[in-house]
Formats: structure tokens, C-alpha cells, sequence
């Protein structure tokens, strides 16, 4: 059974270094969090424990993934764990085929699961549409390409990396600067209100002061208010960039 490392003996302590390929992992020993990857020299008893690192999940539950390591600390120790890689990949319209480096990976709309990172680009195909390209951009998991109709034109592939934005139409400029500010808004309200109920709940674990679980529960209500005003900002902001 693994130690409980707020009860152990603490006459000889070790130090507890982990690293994820996803920064931001939160770490506990048992229920209790006790960082976030990269966790740098925490210092702990000599014992046996439970370690389970979780990724984070950027708010979407079939991203998340736990791994569980059970260790035995005699010694300074580091632990490298790596997570798969979760791709969600659309088009506008979907049901088109999604190549990475000439390897069929599925149909849109398309959530890819792979043991390494995406490299190189994506290549949509679709009949009636031309071909288009979009460059992988490291820690980027979410992919949309547009179709254009071929209209019985030469179906070649439009490499979107470093291409100018031309609109057929004009923009509007002043709603597009509005939902902008609305997302850059919303972003820093969920970010800072996260930040604030992480730091409530680790004062709570700390103190078992159960004001500060009720200020941690409702910093967390904030920050899902914030998440859904600004998927709807989002949502606009793709409304007037690429629809209307």
C-alpha cells in the first residue's frame, strides 16, 4: 500500500522531479495535488507512493488522460511520462479525407489519437473541392480548413502557411473588433479565475479551511461562465470572419 506522504517520518527526505510532454500536468499523491509538471525537487519521506500525473485537457473530457506510476523513494528520483496526443480535425464541409504525409488518417469531422506529435502538413480532399493544405504548428491540436468549390476548375492543392488573407467581400471590421476583444476578454477571465480557484483549493488542502473550498467551488463557476461566454464570442468572431 502506498504511503500517505503527509504522515511519514520526515528523518529522511528525498527529492521528486517530474516532467510530461505537456506542461501543466497536475500531479497528486492521493487525492491531494502537489504541483504541476515540470514538478522541479519536491521534497518527500522515504517510502512507497502512488503517483498520478493528469494532462491537462484544454475543457475537452475526451482529451483527458491519467497515468499512475507507484514508486519507491529511496533516492532522489525523475520520472518522464508522456501522454498521447489528441488531434480534432474539421472542415467546412466535413466527410473530407484528412492525409498526413501521405497517410490516410480518417474523415472529417475527425478526433485522431496518436502516440506522437502531427508533424509536416494536413492535406483535405474532397470531389467538387479543391485540395488545400495546413501547415502542424507545434502545441497546436485543433485544425479547420475551409473547401472552395472547384466550379470545373483544376483541382490543385492551396498551401495556406504565409498565404496573404484575401477576402471576396468586405469584412466587418467593426463587429470582427468587437468579438475579438470580447475573446482576448472572456480568455483572461477564465484564465485568472482557474488561476484563483487552483490557488483557493491547494490553501484548502494545506489548511482544510472549508471557506476556502467554498471560494475555490465558486472562482471555478466563474471560470466555466467565462468558457462558455467566450465559445460564444468565438463563435461570432468566426461568423463575421469567414461566413457573413
Amino acid at each position: 500500500m502506498a504511503n500517505n506522504a503527509f504522515s511519514q517520518d520526515d528523518s529522511t527526505k528525498h527529492t521528486l522531479t517530474i516532467y510530461s510532454n505537456f506542461d501543466s500536468s497536475i500531479v497528486k499523491i492521493d487525492t491531494n495535488i502537489i504541483g504541476y509538471t515540470p514538478l522541479i525537487n519536491y521534497k518527500l519521506p522515504q517510502g512507497e507512493y502512488e503517483i498520478n500525473i493528469m494532462k491537462s485537457s484544454n475543457y475537452k473530457d475526451w482529451d483527458e488522460e491519467i497515468k499512475s506510476v507507484k514508486i519507491n523513494l529511496t533516492a532522489d528520483t525523475l520520472l518522464t511520462v508522456n501522454f498521447r496526443y489528441y488531434y480534432f480535425i474539421d472542415t467546412d464541409p466535413d466527410n473530407a479525407q484528412v492525409l498526413n504525409n501521405n497517410i490516410f488518417l480518417g474523415l472529417t469531422p475527425l478526433r485522431y489519437l496518436s502516440e506522437t506529435s502531427l508533424t509536416g502538413k494536413l492535406l483535405f480532399k474532397k470531389d467538387g473541392f479543391f485540395n488545400q493544405e495546413l501547415s502542424i504548428v507545434n502545441n497546436q491540436y485543433d485544425y479547420f480548413a475551409k473547401l472552395r468549390k472547384t466550379n470545373g476548375e483544376a483541382n490543385i492543392s492551396e498551401v495556406m502557411k504565409d498565404r496573404q488573407t484575401q477576402f471576396k467581400s468586405p469584412r466587418n471590421l467593426p463587429m470582427i473588433s468587437l468579438f475579438s476583444a470580447a475573446v482576448l476578454g472572456t480568455g483572461f477571465a477564465a484564465y485568472r479565475t482557474k488561476t484563483v480557484a487552483n490557488n483557493y483549493y491547494d490553501e484548502y488542502v494545506r489548511t482544510q479551511d472549508v471557506t476556502l473550498l467554498d471560494k475555490s467551488n465558486k472562482e471555478d463557476v466563474y471560470f466555466y461562465v467565462s468558457i462558455g461566454l467566450m465559445q460564444a464570442a468565438l463563435a461570432g468572431l468566426i461568423y463575421y470572419l469567414f461566413i457573413k
